[in-house]
């Protein structure tokens, strides 16, 4: 009996704590976010995410290096088509990329890419919401 009584309290601990954690999740899911970090289009930044060729045989690891990403690129035809995102440091040093949604990338392009003066370490500051790996913005500026 008294098995039974450790067994059920431990049941419901466990369904408790479960039911937290999904409504925690649930509602911090839309929270937007000030987030900050470099502007990379999609073509460089999903497609050749680990690395890629740059000129000669200049490799650029955008997950340790966003910053050296150019303008240049941002505005070439295919990569500007392809979209915008951003990559965000993590707490071991590497950047994570997160792409825009439409209307972000539509806003980015206007906003920063097509204003700035950089050629290189576009840094931004950008307010959103995080959905796995897209962030839909409501806010972006240059830093």
């Amino acid at each position: 009996m008294k098995k039974k009584s450790i067994l059920l309290t431990l049941s419901i601990v466990a369904l408790l704590l479960i039911i937290i954690v999904v409504y925690k999740s649930s509602t911090n899911s839309n929270k937007e976010t000030v987030y900050n970090g470099f502007i990379i289009d999609q073509m460089c930044g999903v497609v050749n995410k680990n690395a890629m060729k740059m000129g000669d045989s200049d490799k650029m690891d955008f997950t340790k290096n966003p910053e050296k990403h150019t303008n240049d690129c941002n505005m070439m035809p295919s990569c500007a088509k392809s979209g915008f995102g951003i990559s965000i440091k993590q707490a071991n040093g590497n950047y994570k990329y997160f792409k825009f949604d439409e209307t972000g990338s539509k806003s980015a392009k206007s906003e920063v890419v097509d204003k700035t003066t950089k050629k290189d370490n576009i840094s931004v500051n950008v307010t959103g919401v995080i959905n796995k790996d897209t962030i839909k913005i409501s806010k972006i500026s240059e830093n």
